[in-house]
């Protein structure tokens, strides 16, 4: 079993510093206390011994990590941003945007220089490498957003499972058997391993429409108004209509 002797070996440092680094008793060096706790995770001590605490107490700032990217909707993010803000304050917290798109790297430097009291990840991906990170992690995750894997972090989503299959129950029941599913931009769903909202829904309808006996025809999209739907079914049913003459 990996103990604090094998901790302060690998990060060539005293059993005492380890220990203060994991209590918080005493200010250590970020230097340092990122190389206490890098050797930590590497052996697995973090997730079986619990977490150290803050620097100097509790810092009273909050992460919520985002990457952003070149498909981020902006209008659609800034609904949680500003929400997310809002509520952390009522609380009495600051609140800590990252938007790197490497988020990990990021994210690893925060908490290992113990900037903040928890984090909320954002823009989830199905492979997401800052789950991973979350697991082990010194200070409380929560991830707005499921991966498909059982992980040990705790998540706020909508049930799009469910949501796939009353879409399709409901097609099923009122006689359609062909449908058209338009996605937004493919990248999302491509990006590691794709948004998991996206990659869900679209998992649970495509299983769903198996057992119903519905065929999906799928189209996408690099614009989200309305606008860009309604042409991209107008010249969906009019291809259609060529192939049948």
């Amino acid at each position: 079993m990996v103990g604090i002797k094998d901790v302060a070996a690998l990060a060539g440092v005293s059993i005492s510093t380890v220990s203060y680094v994991m209590t918080g008793k005493r200010p250590i060096g970020a230097k340092t206390r990122q190389r206490v706790l890098q050797a930590a995770r590497d052996l697995g001590y973090l997730a079986k011994n619990g977490s150290p605490a803050p620097l100097n107490g509790e810092t009273h700032f909050v992460a919520l990590c985002s990457p952003v990217h070149d498909s981020t909707s902006y209008t659609n993010y800034c609904a949680y941003f500003l929400n997310f803000l809002k509520a952390a304050r009522q609380l009495g917290y600051e609140t800590l945007l990252l938007t790197e798109e490497t988020g990990d790297e990021q994210l690893r430097s925060i908490i290992d220089t113990g900037m903040v009291d928890g984090v909320a990840l954002m823009d989830v991906t199905m492979n997401d490498p800052r789950i991973e990170l979350a697991q082990f992690s010194t200070i409380p995750f929560i991830s707005i957003g499921h991966p498909m894997d059982e992980i040990n972090v705790p998540c706020i989503d909508t049930d799009f499972i469910e949501m796939g299959e009353m879409i399709m129950q409901t097609l099923h029941r009122n006689g359609h058997d062909r449908i058209l599913f338009i996605g937004g931009k493919k990248i999302d769903y491509e990006r590691a391993g794709g948004a998991n909202y996206l990659i869900r829904l679209r998992t649970s309808m495509h299983a769903a429409a198996a057992r119903y006996g519905i065929h999906i025809d799928e189209e996408f999209t690099d614009n989200d108004d309305f606008d860009a739907a309604e042409n991209l079914l107008e010249r969906f049913i009019s291809d259609k209509k060529i192939q049948r003459s």
